[in-house]
């Protein structure tokens, strides 16, 4: 799998392109296509038929992809920094190389909750597979 020094979440500055300039917050990486799609930069017009999320249809501006070469991170003063990696009390972390200042992770995971059963109440605890196959808990 290729590791990109951009994550989701990050805010970027476009450095080459119609857009060269404009700065955004990462929305998705394209890791397979070597992309990102960034907030606010490489607008397009797509025309859609009416749907549940349009249900007047029309003329829709939305982001398109644009290449990870062509963005930089940026830092919090907005200039566009090279991107170095350390570990520090054994976690790896991504830093500035030109300031030496650490570059927080902004977007956390969604946590998931567990899946709710109807075979089993709150209270009780999921059995094991062999007890299933004997049917050796309560149906309800």
């Amino acid at each position: 799998m290729k590791k990109f020094n951009i994550k989701k979440g990050d805010n970027v500055i476009v450095n080459a392109g119609n857009d060269k300039g404009k700065t955004g917050k990462v929305l998705e990486v394209l890791r397979d296509k070597d992309r990102v799609i960034v907030e606010g930069v490489n607008m397009v017009s797509r025309h859609t038929k009416p749907n549940s999320k349009a249900p007047q249809g029309g003329i829709i501006k939305k982001e398109a992809s644009i290449h990870i070469s062509n963005v930089n991170l940026m830092d919090a003063s907005g200039k566009a920094v090279k991107v170095g990696h350390k570990e520090v009390d054994g976690k790896k972390i991504r830093f500035a190389r030109t300031t030496g200042e650490e570059i927080k992770y902004l977007w956390q995971r969604r946590i998931i909750p567990p899946r709710k059963s109807r075979h089993f109440p709150p209270d009780m605890s999921r059995p094991s597979r062999r007890s299933i196959k004997r049917r050796s808990f309560p149906l309800s």
